[in-house]
């Protein structure tokens, strides 16, 4: 078996990952999908997927003796479609779904570099689970998630009594979680200026509509909370980068 000369060449691993996105997203046609969750076992397009998983591992890995890896994907990737036809269809199974498909692909990619059998992966995997930078981080966008968007949510409470409630169900919490993480990112990464991007986009989108409306008391409870998210989040992000510099 060929084996990769050195530790740090992922440009496998990469490949193979590449590969799974494109035979699972990109070149899967919808029909496929359907005749598999219709016909389970006995589906055809199951078969067909199979085939194209494996051909497109093959083909990206470009090792053009080696059939462990694209068999491996295939039967691996065989078992756990097939599987997912016999559970509901929501975002967990989703999320279960690639992250089976994923560490599959991970496994294959040490068997093949010769750190199966080694401590590689679990001396890395302990050096950042015992790095103190990594779960000050973790806690960050924890924090930033949850128990922000309750503390906005009771300083908000008594204008949020005055308004009618419009909108998609839970859209502004998620509105609300999906720009905490992303300010906390930018001050991460020293982007402060996509911030004010972040907010002139919000702007655009939220208010002009309201602005039609004329809703003026949901106009200015909008402006409030995204001025506490915002205001809480940069306070919060400065402080953890603060933390781990």
């Amino acid at each position: 078996m060929e084996h990769l000369e050195m530790v740090e060449n992922y440009t496998l691993l990469i490949k193979l990952l590449v590969a799974h996105l494109v035979s699972d997203f990109i070149i899967q046609p919808t029909n496929w999908v359907k005749d598999r969750e219709k016909n389970k076992l006995k589906s055809g397009k199951l078969y067909l997927h199979i085939a194209v998983t494996g051909l497109t591992a093959y083909i990206f890995a470009g090792l053009w003796t080696n059939f462990y890896i694209p068999i491996g994907i295939m039967l691996t990737h065989y078992v756990i479609d097939l599987m997912k036809t016999y559970v509901p269809k929501n975002i967990i199974t989703f999320l279960i779904d690639q992250f089976l498909h994923v560490l599959v692909i991970i496994i294959i990619f040490f068997f093949y570099t010769g750190q199966a059998n080694s401590t590689v992966l679990l001396d890395q995997l302990s050096k950042y689970l015992d790095n103190e930078k990594v779960w000050i981080v973790i806690l960050g966008y924890l924090t930033i998630i949850y128990p922000v968007g309750y503390l906005i949510g009771f300083l908000t409470k008594d204008w949020s009594e005055e308004i009618e409630k419009k909108g998609l169900k839970n859209a502004g919490k998620i509105i609300g979680q999906l720009e905490r993480m992303l300010i906390l990112t930018f001050i991460l990464f020293n982007q402060y200026q996509a911030i004010g991007f972040l907010i002139a986009a919000k702007s655009v989108f939220r208010f002009n509509e309201i602005k039609e409306d004329k809703a003026r008391k949901e106009t200015e409870y909008i402006i409030i909370g995204t001025l506490y998210s915002f205001t809480i989040s940069v306070l919060f992000g400065l402080f953890i980068k603060f933390l781990i510099t």
